[in-house]
């Protein structure tokens, strides 16, 4: 292994955020990122495998597309404490997540469904009845070229699970 200079990328993009409070009960937010990020030029050292000439690939990690809505509605107030709804939608496309490029390491595009049923009291105490990744979409944040296979890490919400969640504030 040789520590050589990456060379030159090239990153362009726009991000976006919005909030709206439509009233007392309900906020609704979202936000977005595109990016195009790509490797202009990749300096390969003496000898190199052709696997080491990317240029014009994307940059790894980069999706082009992110996003996240989410919904947060207060279904009954109760003087001191508070019954909330919310649910919550993430978007990511396709990833590439070695700089080799090889098509074993890209990772589909995938939509994500949480939702959560939290009671709140204004000293801080909050139970939360939570639900991750509803729509059970197997998916993973990152693969890696292993030998002769792929590595696929998966996070803990790789399938749907259905918990309770404690939170004090002091």
């Amino acid at each position: 292994t040789r520590l050589i200079n990456a060379g030159k990328v090239s990153t362009r993009g726009v991000e976006g955020d919005v909030s709206a409070r439509t009233s007392d009960a309900l906020t609704l937010s979202g936000s977005f990122a595109y990016t195009d990020a790509k490797i202009d030029h990749f300096l390969c050292p003496p000898g190199a495998a052709s696997s080491c000439f990317v240029d014009g690939g994307v940059l790894t990690f980069a999706p082009k597309w992110k996003g996240v809505v989410r919904a947060n509605y207060r279904l009954l107030s109760l003087g001191t404490s508070d019954v909330l709804i919310n649910a919550d939608v993430t978007y990511r496309s396709r990833t590439q997540y070695s700089i080799n490029q090889p098509p074993d390491t890209v990772a589909p595009a995938y939509t994500l469904w949480n939702a959560s049923l939290s009671y709140r009291t204004a000293d801080g105490f909050e139970i939360n009845l939570i639900g991750k990744n509803l729509g059970d979409k197997s998916y993973s944040p990152y693969l890696q070229q292993f030998g002769q296979g792929v590595t696929r890490f998966v996070p803990r919400d790789d399938q749907r699970y259905i918990g309770i969640n404690l939170h004090k504030d002091f």
